[in-house]
């Protein structure tokens, strides 16, 4: 999560950003024979986190 160069503080305060970008490297781990290729990937959660709305959002992408 980036809040920007004073987000913390303003976080901190009360005063947080309204909306920030998240991003993420989520590890999917399976033993499932049917799923076991997902062990071989890496994925990159981009989203973004807007605290009006109390709402986190994101695309999660894969490479091999």
């Amino acid at each position: 999560v980036d809040l920007g160069p004073d987000g913390y503080e303003r976080f901190t305060t009360g005063n947080p950003p309204p909306t920030f970008p998240i991003r993420t490297a989520p590890c999917f781990q399976t033993a499932h024979p049917d799923y076991a290729w997902v062990n071989r990937l890496q994925f990159l959660n981009i989203g973004e986190v807007d605290l009006g709305t109390s709402r986190v959002s994101y695309d999660v992408y894969a490479a091999p």
